[in-house]
């Protein structure tokens, strides 16, 4: 579906931490060996994992950000087609049919199961920074604290349960999915590579390795499936069972299609059919927030098996019911071990326990541990030891207890936008989007979602395939199906007020007719879907031209909640600021922009200019020369607008480090703003002087200045007008005569002299009282002296109003008017500003007085 853009703030999710833990009896010794390639190394550009299924969890249930919701992304297994031999149907499936730990461990003694080998591994993708948002309050689940985190309460639990079946207590441990390891290799937990001697060693491990690794990714649990059939087949075929713990499901590329497997699905996939001709059983044991629904379909629908030898189990389901602890623990150890006394039962049935054919399984080797400089910020290294492991209750650190706290990366970090960790495929409809616009929401930003081009890349050209209906990769039904599912996805999220259709229809096939007839089907569905939001359309010609609107207005079932958009940059104009005399190009962009968007306005219909930007250096003259003259239209006609842009998004689409985008509020490393005057500048835009908040009534005038975003006020009737902010003007009247004064009194602006300050008086009936908008711009006020010379008003270095002589009335184009340049805002009665107002112009105090007299 459609790459969707929304308004930015870029938002970090991180991956998944998946523990295994690996042991077998008899198995230690084997020499070290070469470590053989197995596969590719991912993308680090392209890693994802699926979008979000509804989840069973009892915890409380997401907000409306994160809904959870299903995208086409999961693949039916069933589809699986490698050529694999099937050995014996009658262990395809094996009923979860035991009610008690009691009857578990009398199943596994009456099976012939008498020690338990046990192999445990541990997932360390960086996606387990943010599983925990739900069930752990925040924290990321690999924290290191006074209690268990839920890694460390699962392998407690399973610990207390086998332990009486395991003879010599040996535990072969590894973790994968770091930095050192990604979805290639696993780490043992001893840099000897010998076993953990008990399941305490294994959590005193765990709390020293946690604080000294990398999280990473991508998923993969191929390499510790493979890792624990070397062990079997070096034990000589005694029976294991490998416990796997992690927090999320195999990553999906987003280059993977519909129906298909990414190269980690894959894998995984082929590692746990290869495992069912070893004596290994594989339980994995979800812990965090999810999703699951792959590893549903790999414990319950993968064929071609010797036999069922995968379980999955839902940690935090059981941990989160409304039970009493010692009922969870139960629950916990009989859901994951359920299953071992048949699938035990089928390695002596289909006559594989025991059979020690050398040179199968794929020769695993482990890396060593990890050991970076306290690369996590998420754990401290408080030392945790029981004094008897198979009494002690593992300390609760709570499920939904603690505050987050995040790992810091290396290297590997700085080139991954985590998003594309985990939900590549959907990272618009599904991780994506919600998590930016949850964001956003917590911090008071309203959001409209753009569609802004389909086939990802650096936009927009008129032959990239995105620009108009029937274009390469822009299927119009497909497009109506995307803004469906958006505005589905977003409906009863209130700070998502907008929907934009798409951006820059552009291009040889754009025409008038096929515009009519797409925009309003989406158009339409979007209303059907969210009948909220408002629905914004955008025109031709890169957004640049709705003339076409004039005389056949778009005909909708709904009204009052329809927008229109269009985009103004300097460079909209070509050359036109470069060669030109800026009154004259002022005054003829703004006639195009009223014949091909602005007349809308004076229709009644809402305008917002959804992209213009400047070069913020600020030292482009023709650029700043732009901005003066879209100040002033913006301000006249009371313009919605979004400036382009937060920052440039060179680093993670093109894979440009340090880049610069001059057009950027922020710096390339988001560090610092760019250019804080500007911003400053245009906060003015921010204020209704029409619209919304402005009590009609008896209207006024207020005089702007382009240049400084600032307003003409008075500080007392006796010392000269000077430049503030607009929300300390008083209101202007202009009348016929063209004599400004402060509505309700007699006191009029008038001109005494070159360079002298602009006075009020109250004889308005002279020459020098009178002002007239002069120029092509109509942006210079003008007015006549005594002695008949002419004379604009202007501002000094100290921001005061004077009059001088008027600058750029000739074609020079090297001339700048922009001191000169005021423009007449029409407003309303003024009202009390609201709060949210006063804590945007960050003042307590500035509220407006109505007049005593109109």
């Amino acid at each position: 579906l459609e790459t969707w853009t929304a308004l930015i703030i870029l938002f970090l999710l991180v991956l998944i931490l998946k523990e295994s833990i690996m042991g077998g009896k008899n198995s230690k010794g084997s020499d070290r060996r070469h470590v053989s390639s197995y596969g590719s190394a991912g993308s680090s550009s392209s890693w994802d994992n699926y979008g979000y299924l509804q989840s069973p969890h009892a915890y409380p249930q997401q907000n409306p950000y994160y809904t959870p919701i299903h995208h086409g992304a999961s693949v039916p297994l069933h589809d699986y087609s490698q050529p694999k031999r099937r050995l014996d149907r009658r262990y395809s499936r094996i009923a979860d049919d035991y009610n008690s730990l009691d009857e578990v461990t009398t199943a596994l003694s009456h099976a012939g199961l008498e020690s338990s080998n046990l192999i445990v591994g541990i997932d360390f993708t960086k996606s387990n920074e943010w599983t925990g948002k739900k069930s752990f309050n925040r924290k990321s689940l690999h924290h290191i604290g006074s209690g268990h985190n839920p890694y460390e309460q699962a392998i407690s639990i399973i610990g207390k349960t086998l332990s009486v079946f395991d003879e010599d207590n040996l535990i072969p441990c590894f973790g994968f999915g770091d930095a050192s390891t990604h979805d290639q290799d696993v780490f043992s937990f001893h840099s000897d590579e010998r076993f953990c001697n008990g399941f305490e060693e294994v959590l005193s491990r765990y709390r020293e390795i946690v604080p000294r690794l990398r999280l990473a990714g991508p998923t993969s649990f191929a390499p510790i499936i493979e890792m624990a059939m070397t062990i079997v087949e070096q034990s000589g075929g005694q029976y294991h069972v490998l416990l796997i713990i992690a927090d999320g499901q195999v990553t999906r590329s987003v280059d993977t299609q519909h129906g298909q497997l990414s190269p980690q699905e894959q894998k995984t996939i082929d590692a746990i059919v290869k495992a069912s001709e070893y004596p290994l059983s594989i339980v994995l044991v979800g812990v965090g927030d999810g999703p699951w629904d792959m590893m549903r379909e790999f414990d319950d629908n993968i064929p071609a098996r010797a036999f069922d030898n995968f379980q999955f189990v839902n940690f935090t389901d059981i941990m989160s019911r409304s039970i009493d602890s010692s009922r969870k623990e139960t629950e916990f150890a009989l859901g994951a071990l359920m299953e071992i006394p048949s699938q035990y039962k089928a390695t002596i049935d289909l006559g594989i326990l025991g059979s020690a054919r050398r040179g199968r399984s794929p020769d695993r080797v482990p890396l060593p541990p990890p050991h970076y400089e306290r690369a996590s910020s998420s754990s401290t290294t408080t030392s945790f030891r029981s004094n008897s492991f198979q009494q002690s209750t593992p300390t609760s650190s709570g499920y939904n207890n603690v505050n987050t706290a995040s790992s810091s990366g290396g290297s590997y970090d700085n080139k991954i936008c985590p998003i594309c960790l985990t939900n590549g495929k959907d990272m618009a409809f599904g991780c994506g989007h919600q998590a930016v616009v949850k964001s956003l929401g917590d911090n008071d930003v309203m959001v409209i979602l753009d569609n802004h081009i389909t086939q990802p890349g650096w936009c927009c050209s008129n032959s990239d395939g995105n620009g108009f209906f029937g274009d390469k990769f822009f299927d119009p039904n497909l497009w109506v199906l995307g803004l469906t599912k958006m505005a589905t996805l977003f409906n009863g999220v209130t700070n998502v007020v907008g929907m934009s259709l798409r951006n820059e229809l552009r291009g040889p096939k754009q025409n008038v007719n096929d515009w009519y007839r797409y925009m309003v089907k989406g158009a339409e569905a979007i209303h059907a879907a969210n009948p909220n939001v408002l629905v914004i359309l955008s025109g031709l010609n890169f957004d640049k031209d709705l003339s076409f609107i004039q005389k056949h207005p778009v005909n909708l079932t709904f009204e009052e909640k329809l927008v229109f958009e269009a985009h103004w940059y300097g460079f909209t104009d070509g050359q036109a600021w470069v060669n030109g005399n800026p009154n004259q190009v002022c005054g003829q962009v703004v006639g195009n922009i009223m014949r091909t968007s602005g007349f809308l306005v004076d229709q009644g219909w809402p305008l917002f200019i959804s992209e213009f930007g400047v070069d913020l250096r600020g030292t482009n003259v023709n650029d700043n020369r732009y901005l003066n003259c879209f100040m002033a239209v913006a301000a006249e006609l009371d313009l919605d607008w979004a400036l382009w842009t937060l920052v440039g998004s060179y680093y993670f689409r093109q894979g440009v480090i340090g880049m610069e985008e001059f057009y950027g509020i922020l710096s390339w490393d988001w560090t610092q703003v760019r250019n804080t005057t500007l911003l400053n500048k245009i906060n003015v835009l921010q204020l209704p002087f029409q619209g919304p908040g402005i009590t009609r009534g008896n209207p006024y005038k207020l005089i702007f200045h382009p240049l400084t975003g600032l307003c003409v006020i008075r500080k007392t009737i006796l010392e000269p007008l000077t430049l503030g902010p607009c929300y300390l003007s008083d209101g202007w009247k202009y009348t016929p005569q063209k004599i400004l004064s402060i509505k309700g009194t007699y006191f009029c602006i008038q001109a005494k002299n070159k360079g002298m300050p602009a006075m009020l008086g109250i004889i308005c009936s002279d020459p020098n009282s009178r002002w007239e908008m002069i120029s092509d711009s109509k942006l210079h006020l003008s007015s006549k002296l005594n002695d008949d010379s002419t004379v604009c008003l202007d501002v000094d270095d100290n921001n005061n109003i004077v009059t001088n002589a008027c600058k750029c009335l000739s074609r020079d184009p090297t001339c700048d008017p922009g001191s000169q340049w005021f423009k007449l805002i029409d407003s309303g009665k003024r009202s009390i500003l609201t709060t949210s107002t006063s804590s945007i112009l960050n003042s307590s105090n500035l509220l407006w007085k109505p007049l005593s007299s109109t």
